[in-house]
């Protein structure tokens, strides 16, 4: 009898727990929901133009919910171009650039070297405000588009990704060594799929209409990404137009996350009577088949 009743009391506590629980997350969810749609419905950012060009672009989606099945995505870029009625000739043809750029972190590379049979850390480097995705298309190679200095200007390419170096690092390491290990930042990011670079990948459909898709892995970070999007003629910057995708934890996983990061303690508090809400409700259950 006093088995059947902790069960009971275990069985009445657990579904209070769940109720609450679901409560809390569906809350949340609605919360996240309405923050989505408002990015969602958000325009995107005016292009700025130049001598007469005018570029309207935009994505097949701002939003990507990432929940536990999340195994990438597909996204479309596309737009068109208006050009002035009169053009100066040896101009060339039109370009199209986009990039994509996630949120910056600060990240550290460091170098190992064999030393007495041991591979061990001899020297690291931190660089400031690294984005953790970069990803860029064109029309064509970029060297066919714009000079290095048009390139480094707007960022364009893996070599003119804006990556500083803490100033504490730069004092103690020279101009070739400090080279080195950028390199080795954007191969990290390279071998994570997180740093993409497909010139070609946009294409013209006519003369103003133009296309490109891009394939976002599974493990892209969380986050806003930045989509720009450049409008190249005669080696020059033409127009711009920049929008944004927005990768988000969607439903179950979200509230969780978000919970556990801003309520560590409580989190952990949670889950720790969890376990013992099910040890108690599995003990009660033992005993009662063996009654």
């Amino acid at each position: 009898m006093r088995g059947r009743l902790a069960l009971a009391c275990v069985v009445a506590g657990l579904a209070a727990g769940w109720q609450g629980g679901v409560s809390a997350v569906a809350a949340g969810a609605r919360d996240e929901s309405a923050k989505l749609a408002d990015l969602s419905s958000a325009p995107a950012a005016s292009a700025r133009t130049q001598g007469g060009y005018d570029l309207e672009a935009d994505v097949s989606t701002r939003i990507i919910p990432v929940g536990a099945d999340f195994s990438g995505a597909h996204v479309v870029i596309f737009g068109s171009v208006n050009t002035p009625r009169q053009v100066a000739p040896g101009l060339g043809p039109l370009d199209v650039v986009a990039v994509i750029q996630g949120q910056q972190a600060n990240l550290t590379v460091r170098k190992k070297e064999r030393r007495v049979g041991v591979w061990l850390n001899t020297r690291n480097v931190e660089f400031e405000q690294v984005p953790r995705y970069y990803a860029m298309l064109s029309t064509r190679p970029l060297a066919a588009i714009a000079s290095k200095a048009m390139l480094d200007e707007n960022g364009i390419g893996f070599a003119h990704i804006p990556i500083s170096t803490a100033l504490s690092e730069a004092a103690g390491i020279g101009a070739n060594r400090l080279s080195e290990f950028r390199d080795a930042a954007v191969a990290l990011g390279v071998r994570d799929k997180h740093y993409v670079e497909r010139p070609g990948s946009i294409e013209f459909l006519g003369r103003s209409l133009f296309r490109g898709d891009i394939e976002l892995p599974a493990n892209v970070p969380v986050g806003v990404l930045d989509v720009r999007l450049l409008l190249f003629r005669g080696g020059a910057v033409m127009a711009r137009y920049d929008t944004k995708v927005a990768f988000a934890r969607a439903g179950v996983e979200h509230v969780a996350y978000r919970y556990a990061h801003e309520r560590p303690l409580l989190y952990g508090l949670a889950t720790i009577a969890i376990g013992c809400v099910i040890g108690a409700l599995s003990s009660a259950l033992v005993t009662l088949r063996r009654r």
